[in-house]
């Protein structure tokens, strides 16, 4: 395994995911996923990713935090169902989002519950209310 190669697993894609997204070849990826050395760009766009995934997830969990009524236990997050979706919400693909998920699940001090997209509001509101 190279950098590249460990870059590329923290940023929740698989080498496949990885080359679609640089837009460079799937055995070249792989190749400097193993041994190689990637040119510096891909390298670049990689940490890039990944500091915008853990910012993202970071700020996410913020918001989150700041929009909790007093007494609210549980935070609702929209989650993607595939690759369409994921890059619909701005993410190269599922494995991105549950990066950036993760982080803001673990900044959160309260129970999480992830439910499909377009379902959130019909959660929150057949939820009892906590006052």
């Amino acid at each position: 395994m190279t950098a590249f190669g460990l870059l590329i697993g923290l940023c929740g894609m698989t080498p496949d995911e990885a080359a679609a997204w640089l837009g460079q070849p799937p055995a070249d990826v792989a190749a400097w996923a193993a041994a190689g050395h990637p040119p510096a760009e891909h390298m670049a766009r990689l940490r890039d990713l990944f500091m915008h995934l853990r910012d993202g997830g970071e700020t996410a969990a913020d918001a989150m935090e700041a929009h909790r009524t007093p007494g609210g236990r549980v935070v609702v997050i929209a989650a993607p169902a595939d690759d369409v979706e994921a890059r619909d919400m701005g993410f190269p693909c599922l494995g991105a989002w549950r990066v950036s998920c993760g982080v803001a699940v673990a900044e959160l001090d309260c129970m999480v519950e992830l439910v499909p997209r377009g379902a959130t509001s019909k959660v929150i509101h057949s939820r009892p209310r906590m006052h």
